[in-house]
């Protein structure tokens, strides 16, 4: 016989839904009968089903995420199935429960309190082994009432029992965070986002404390509830970040040994049945050496765990039975605790401590503190340093990748020599007598002139004086200093491409010129009123400047024209940046403690 959409056997399953509807009707007498009913209910269940039972061949599985068909005959009319076929697996001992899809029967909640103060509320297993027989929403929607209270009851009985172990344990260690037991309760509803089984709620009850609470990277209390005898309590790290395994491996490398006292007490091997690494979980384990350690190593066995937690099984009887909550106390606190201080002197702290008799300064009332809220639409964000997150132009990230490559790079010597500037003073002394002697601008020039040709017209004696003025133009000071004309040459250190002045030098100190490099091709366009200019020549000066220009030209000859061999064999570049100079630094210093150990 199968019982399906499709089978047109369903009279055993009407048969238990009719007597549902009669232990339905006689549950409206009052409440004193109800729990009478449902006996009565499960007895005629139990009756009625036994050989349909037998006949059920297979177990159903939880609901799965499957495709929905499409297609299917239209004309086919389905029966109605008014009851729902649901088996689970309790006690090791397989069991069939058919529940009416209305009219839903569940046993009472019993009063809150334990039967003993110091065990488990059996309602919470009740509860559980309900749940878990029924994994459905409906479980909570039908009966709204009756199935809240209970979860609330259960919850909050498994709240209390939960803080009472905290309490206790705070006592034993202090790095308990003292939170409510509330927050150390993990949630009943599973996340169906990323699985195929649609069972909204967990089958366990659980709960985790310690330092920082159930989500910290520290080491936790722990302790989980499932009818069937499948309970158990614990702690330890379970999976911890990688900065705090690699500082644990570390810890096991340089001495393993006070893990191993840890684990091998006779308090642990009492409560835990077992010592050494065969009582941490072994399922969370590493087939192979981790990266860094050799496989010869003495500790192998222990540096392959990526998780470091002990467990305990607690079976149904346990939960209830009078002392649980002594044997539970027992069991933590034979885990490993933290070790309390052997007396040794702390270090100082970074910072002073104030004295707590310090007398405060007596606060003005007229001045009331107004704390700001940055938050969006508030107080207006203070001003901060925005340069690293600005995006600069692309010529301007040009020149600065520019500069710090001609610095990192080896420069030849003769374009390295455009590097050596004329120092401050000479080149401000260098600079107000050359601006005496600007060349003409356009409408100066057109003046002069025409007032030589109204003389000329007029018959007067022409006066015509060209002016004194610097020289400019590469191909013009080259002619100049070619023919010894040029008493001085200025030369800009700037010039792009450089293959425009790299030659210049070297001329002028072959005809015996002197030269000098300054900064800013753009300053000495300035000076000939052009936006830059390459280089200027001095050819003549008048009387009262001569001083001058004798005074600048020994300076110059002195630096450059004196200095040109040497210039000449000196390479630049080669400067590395702050981290490179850093580690060449340790580098060195670690050679020169190697030499002072040999000797």
């Amino acid at each position: 016989m199968q019982v399906g959409p499709h089978s047109n056997s369903v009279e055993p399953v009407k048969a238990v839904a009719k007597s549902s509807r009669r232990n339905g009707q006689s549950n409206k007498s009052g409440k004193d009968s109800e729990v009478d009913d449902e006996s009565s209910f499960t007895s005629e269940e139990s009756d009625s089903t036994e050989d349909y039972d037998e006949e059920i061949g297979a177990e159903v599985a939880p609901k799965k995420r499957k495709a929905t068909s499409y297609g299917t005959d239209s004309a086919q009319k389905k029966p109605k199935v008014s009851a729902k076929v649901k088996m689970s697996k309790i006690n090791n001992s397989e069991e069939v429960v058919i529940r009416p899809k209305k009219n839903n029967l569940y046993r009472a909640p019993r009063p809150k309190g334990a039967p003993f103060a110091d065990a488990l509320n059996p309602d919470i297993l009740q509860f559980m082994s309900d749940l878990a027989l029924d994994n459905d929403r409906e479980f909570m929607l039908s009966n709204q009432a009756t199935s809240q209270e209970r979860w609330f009851a259960t919850r909050h009985d498994f709240t209390d029992f939960v803080g009472t172990i905290m309490k206790s344990l705070r006592e034993v260690d202090p790095t308990i965070t003292e939170v409510e037991p509330k927050e150390a309760i993990f949630r009943l509803n599973r996340d169906l986002r990323f699985t195929n089984d649609l069972r909204p709620y967990k089958t366990n009850l659980a709960a985790a404390w310690g330092r920082g609470g159930k989500k910290s990277p520290f080491a936790l209390y722990y302790l989980s509830i499932c009818p069937g005898s499948k309970s158990f309590l614990g702690g330890g790290l379970w999976h911890p970040p990688s900065s705090i395994l690699h500082r644990i491996r570390t810890a096991i490398d340089e001495d393993a040994s006070l893990l191993y006292e840890a684990l091998s007490t006779n308090e642990f091997a009492n409560a835990f049945g077992e010592t050494g690494i065969a009582a941490l979980g072994q399922e969370d384990k590493l087939k192979t050496c981790p990266k860094g350690y050799d496989k010869e190593h003495q500790e192998i066995e222990l540096l392959r765990f990526r998780s470091f937690t002990v467990g305990k099984a607690l079976t149904d009887e346990e939960l209830v039975s009078p002392g649980f909550l002594g044997r539970v106390l027992e069991a933590y606190e034979a885990l490993p605790q933290a070790k309390k201080s052997t007396g040794k002197k702390v270090a100082p702290a970074p910072y002073p401590v104030k004295s707590k008799d310090s007398s405060k300064k007596p606060q003005n009332p007229l001045f009331e503190k107004r704390s700001r809220n940055f938050s969006i639409g508030q107080d207006i964000q203070p001003t901060r340093d925005l340069t690293r997150f600005v995006k600069w132009p692309e010529y301007i990230r040009l020149q600065r990748q520019k500069r710090i490559l001609q610095q990192r790079l080896k420069v030849p010597p003769a374009i390295n020599q455009f590097s050596k500037v004329l120092d401050r003073n000479t080149a401000t002394e260098l600079f107000k007598l050359a601006n005496k002697y600007r060349p003409e601008s356009t409408r100066q020039k057109t003046r002069r002139l025409r007032a030589v040709a109204e003389a000329k017209a007029q018959g007067k004696e022409i006066q015509d004086e060209k002016p004194i003025v610097v020289k400019y133009g590469i191909n013009h000071i080259t002619a100049l200093v070619e023919a010894k004309k040029a008493h001085l040459v200025v030369i800009a250190d700037d010039v792009d491409p450089i293959e425009l002045v790299i030659w210049l030098p070297a001329l002028c100190r072959k005809m015996g010129v002197p030269y000098c490099i300054v900064k800013g091709k753009a300053r000495l366009g300035t000076v000939v009123g052009k936006k830059t200019a390459t280089a200027v020549a001095f050819t003549e000066v008048k009387p009262e400047d001569k001083q001058a220009l004798a005074t600048l030209v020994s300076a110059i000859k002195a630096n450059y024209n004196d200095k040109y061999e040497e210039h000449r064999r000196t390479w630049g570049g080669g400067i590395m940046g702050a981290k490179s100079q850093a580690m060449m630094a340790k580098r060195a210093a670690a050679a020169a403690k190697e030499i002072a150990a040999r000797q």
